[in-house]
């Protein structure tokens, strides 16, 4: 997606977020909304500037928040089973 050569099919985005969120935890979704308003507002921003490339980076960055939430879960999974194993 950080592709400049990708094709923004932000409504395909949509979608992936959408299916994503139902499996995640409460935290997340709140996350997960963030994203799906910012890919569902694309091409325009927060402000309602009508900027592709400032409205992009919003999508990703509400993205990347998604995906640090998600490898925290995770490493607390993993350092939970490992102190299970101890």
């Amino acid at each position: 997606m950080g592709n400049p050569e990708w094709r923004r099919d932000s409504a395909w985005l949509v979608h992936v977020l959408v299916r994503q969120r139902d499996a995640a935890s409460q935290e997340e979704r709140e996350l997960y909304d963030i994203a799906i308003l910012a890919a569902r507002r694309y091409p325009i921003t927060a402000s309602g500037t009508a900027d592709t490339e400032a409205a992009w980076d919003e999508v990703l960055t509400a993205i990347d928040r998604v995906l640090v939430a998600r490898q925290e879960r995770h490493m607390e999974a993993v350092r939970a089973a490992q102190a299970e194993q101890r």
